[in-house]
């Protein structure tokens, strides 16, 4: 009897030492979620127990990791759910420069109409941008392609590569050079149940200035199962120096305005600060274009307002898809709030953040974004906010 007391004891302490925390986490949030203040996607992910992929894959309409709003209710997969039917065909494809949807639709046999329902957040099939994710529909061409973002950068720079059309569930490696036949070995990884891979990569220290790379996925079976990325520059030399001038067009939005001319919506915002309102521009409006601002930047607008005022935080050149923390605090001093931000695939993130109330006129304030999970952290400083 006191050998069953003491095994009975013993297997109580494991039970408790081991928690279901997974269940439980993904128990908690039921089958929708609605998001709060200061959430990203990879936050709700650990908080309800599942990947950010699944929560991608039950959740289409997102087509951007960064643009998730407070009061947006998302669907939770559960254990045993099949994938939604606008991505059990297809897979995620990166808007590279110079990309239409005609011409992605084109080249995996499907039609416009197919991927704005597949993607139902294109609500204008001409207001596609450089490094907006979409998903392909179901029926796609399996065509092996291999696209990266940023375009240029330098080594050690961050870049997010996407590879669609592979076969499913097989060993690919990822290699560098300056052409098709690259044979530096990145690394070896394995294509998902719909024959894509996305992976954030750094340039190797191989790569020298003023030179064109580009990234080449191969399966390891077959080595004809291959796919070449568009280029990736590191030179400096092509791009023109000084700024130019650019006249608004209707249906210009400041994200395709940087991506048309490789800056950052950031840098546009600095050289531009009559801008108080980043998703506002006008027709026939004149901006200041940086040339070559792909360096981490940081803007902060309107530059002045009363104490309460609320300011729209950007941030450009960031690494790909990196957890970032957005910080406002008195020039030269530690952070006053703080909140938890996202990059997308383009290195961008926005924020609408409040200047406290009990800020006094005349006060110099700041915006600090810096990344949180990389080794070399990566973080810039804004102008500066003046309080009235």
């Amino acid at each position: 009897m006191k050998r069953l007391l003491v095994l009975f004891i013993t297997l109580a302490i494991l039970a408790a030492s081991f928690p279901p925390q997974a269940v439980a986490a993904q128990a908690s949030c039921g089958r929708t979620y609605t998001v709060q203040k200061g959430d990203y996607l990879s936050k709700i992910a650990r908080q309800c127990g599942v990947t950010t992929t699944a929560l991608l894959q039950a959740n289409p309409s997102i087509s951007d990791w960064n643009l998730i709003y407070p009061g947006q209710v998302l669907n939770i997969p559960q254990p045993g759910d099949p994938l939604p039917s606008t991505v059990t065909g297809g897979s995620t494809y990166i808007v590279q420069p110079g990309d239409t949807l005609s011409r992605i639709a084109r080249r995996f046999s499907v039609t416009v109409e197919a991927i704005q329902k597949a993607n139902p957040s294109i609500t204008n099939p001409n207001r596609i941008y450089s490094g907006q994710r979409i998903v392909l529909p179901s029926g796609a061409a399996q065509v092996p392609t291999v696209s990266i973002t940023p375009v240029s950068g330098k080594a050690g720079s961050t870049i997010t590569l996407a590879a669609v059309g592979f076969r499913p569930n097989i060993e690919v490696q990822i290699l560098f050079g300056a052409d098709e036949n690259a044979s530096e070995v990145i690394g070896t990884f394995s294509t998902d149940a719909r024959g894509a891979l996305l992976r954030s990569i750094n340039v190797p220290s191989s790569a020298a200035a003023d030179k064109s790379y580009v990234f080449v996925v191969r399966s390891t079976q077959n080595t004809s199962e291959r796919a070449v990325s568009n280029p990736f520059s590191t030179g400096k030399s092509s791009q023109p120096s000084g700024t130019q001038t650019y006249v608004v067009q209707r249906g210009d939005y400041l994200r395709l305005i940087a991506a048309k001319f490789d800056t950052s919506v950031a840098a546009i915002l600095i050289a531009n600060p009559s801008i108080t309102n980043p998703n506002r521009i006008d027709v026939g409006q004149r901006l200041s274009i940086p040339a070559g601002k792909k360096d981490a930047v940081v803007a902060v607008t309107p530059l002045s307002g009363a104490a309460g005022s609320q300011v729209y935080v950007v941030a450009g050149g960031f690494p790909a898809n990196q957890n970032v923390d957005l910080e406002l605090g008195l020039e030269g001093q530690s952070a006053s709030v703080i909140v938890d931000g996202r990059t997308d695939s383009s290195g961008y993130v926005l924020k609408l953040m409040t200047i406290p109330s009990g800020a006094r006129a005349g006060e110099r304030w700041t915006a600090r974004v810096r990344t949180t999970d990389l080794a070399a952290g990566t973080s810039a400083v804004s102008g500066v906010f003046t309080v009235k």
